[in-house]
């Protein structure tokens, strides 16, 4: 697998090859240097299908919850109970009803 290290003493970011059991000491390219340490700047991002923090809209709206509890940048112009709302439906987004009651109807003129 592909690592990304860091040099300690240089700074220097630098890939190398190795299995995932192995603890190998890595030498730095530049300063030729044993104090390196893994850089976690290049991990791949995936998604799965789903509900939670795995699908990307599960990702979106935890986030958006969040947001809304803790550092709402849009509080002083909220209306009351607004907030709740959107909590609510942040809460509720993602799941579907099997057999929904209610049918929408558009008019087409």
């Amino acid at each position: 697998m592909r690592y990304d290290y860091q040099c300690q003493g240089c700074e220097t970011t630098f890939e190398t090859n190795h299995g995932m059991m192995e603890k190998p000491k890595v030498q730095c390219p530049k300063c030729k240097s044993y104090k390196t340490a893994i850089a976690f700047r290049s991990l791949p991002t995936s998604y799965i299908k789903g509900n939670g923090y795995l699908d990307k809209a599960g990702c979106h709206r935890d986030m958006n919850l969040w947001q809304l509890r803790n550092n709402d940048p849009y509080k002083k112009m909220r209306q009351r109970g607004e907030k709740e709302d959107m909590i609510q439906k942040l809460k509720r987004g993602g799941k579907h009803q099997k057999n929904p009651k209610h049918f929408i109807v558009s008019s087409k003129k």
